[in-house]
């Protein structure tokens, strides 16, 4: 439900826009239950929220080797993007301090890497990007295929699990799929 104040006259079919500053203003419990489901959400829509949203926080600001333009990671509330000059190439998420009960349940789930509530932590299975998510499922369905085979170790020994299958990403931002991944 929004409400809707005018201050003209709006035209029949006319198309209304929402001013997300005016409920970024609003107390967390007086925000519609639709923006708060939008600022959780852990998908591209969510990011983009808070990058409306969010002040943005330059954790990481360096000149690029291979071109004029500058390589940067940026945090907008729980998401960071690491950009090469006005390109986005990959994005994490990351529990705050902000989400301490988020981060209790998380410590207490298996293959969750949490070091504690009052720092930032990387939730490596919330993959943002639609392609990158693409990417990730496409990586598992390969690896599923082969689960049936003997195990096998790598070069240096390790057990590389079931089948030993391995997948090569490739590509500033694939890290995130190797995170989510692994």
């Amino acid at each position: 439900c929004v409400r809707v104040l005018p201050k003209r006259s709006v035209a029949c079919g006319e198309e209304l826009t929402v001013d997300y500053a005016q409920l970024r203003a609003l107390p967390p419990s007086r925000a519609p239950a639709w923006y708060r489901a939008l600022l959780d959400a852990r998908l591209e829509d969510g990011y983009y929220a808070h990058l409306q949203g969010s002040p943005p926080t330059t954790l990481l600001s360096l000149p690029s080797a291979a071109s004029a333009s500058r390589v940067r990671v940026v945090q907008h509330g729980p998401w960071r993007v690491m950009w090469v000059g006005t390109v986005e190439q990959g994005m994490t998420y990351h529990l705050t301090p902000t989400r301490p009960l988020e981060a209790a349940a998380a410590a207490e789930s298996p293959g969750q890497r949490v070091a504690s509530a009052s720092c930032a932590s990387l939730m490596p299975r919330v993959v943002g990007f639609d392609y990158q998510r693409t990417m990730v499922a496409a990586a598992l369905a390969l690896h599923s295929a082969h689960t049936d085979r003997k195990p096998r170790a790598s070069n240096d020994g390790r057990l590389l699990g079931k089948g030993g299958s391995a997948a090569l990403l490739v590509g500033l931002g694939a890290g995130s799929c190797a995170a989510a991944l692994h």
